[in-house]
């Protein structure tokens, strides 16, 4: 079976290389182990920083191209509620719009399930592994005063964390309400009393152990679902 994966930094394996202190992708792609357990042929069509209306203009030229698959995995939303956080550093008083709304976000969720359905493959979506608040408010903070006022916006800095979490119940949500297939890879983590030592410094994205628990847990879906 062929299938293409859609989605941001996460799907593409980036992990923060905290000695050079900048992005790398991790050494063993594991979604290629994942691939040949299961005789699927993948292509990645992931990219760092995406969202999900840059998505759906990758997911739009594939299928233009006519792309031949029998599954489309599509992962979003970390990058969707994330802000200029430059801009809220410096108007913290002010009104900010996280890069997609929520209502944007549904929305387009709903319209990329129907056209990839509409093309006769089988969309697979994907809750979002959570955040580490403390160390997420930290990264984007260029300094401490930054820093101060992107918590006064936020309210609190655990803020970041239920409105990250807010995201990825809007995907389960859509999941359920359109009968799509969802990987549940957020469970996997919040089981786990040690999730915070998943995740790289930035707070958001997963480290290599972390990335050996998506691994797994697509695994223990695709022997549910194939």
């Amino acid at each position: 079976m062929n299938v293409y994966i859609f989605g941001d930094s996460i799907m593409r394996g980036v992990v923060l290389d905290e000695k050079e202190n900048r992005y790398r992708t991790i050494s063993e792609n594991n979604f290629t182990s994942v691939g040949k357990k299961f005789s699927l042929v993948l292509k990645n069509m992931s990219r760092f920083g995406s969202t999900l209306p840059k998505g759906i203009k990758i997911i739009d030229k594939a299928l233009d191209n006519k792309m031949k698959c029998d599954y489309a995995l599509v992962e979003f939303g970390g990058n969707d509620c994330s802000y200029d956080w430059e801009k809220v550093a410096r108007a913290p008083e002010g009104e900010h719009l996280p890069y997609t709304t929520p209502d944007q976000f549904r929305k387009l969720y709903f319209e990329t399930i129907n056209k990839l359905k509409n093309a006769g493959i089988i969309p697979v979506l994907m809750t979002l592994p959570p955040i580490d608040s403390d160390l997420y408010v930290d990264w984007v903070s260029k300094c401490e005063n930054d820093k101060t006022n992107i918590i006064k916006w936020l309210g609190d800095k655990h803020m970041m964390y239920r409105w990250h979490e807010f995201y990825s119940d809007i995907v389960a949500k859509i999941a359920a309400e359109t009968k799509t297939l969802c990987a549940d890879i957020r469970s996997e983590f919040l089981k786990r009393h040690d999730f915070k030592k998943l995740l790289c410094r930035d707070g958001i994205h997963p480290n290599e152990q972390g990335h050996t628990v998506i691994k797994n847990a697509f695994e223990a879906f695709l022997s549910e679902v194939l």
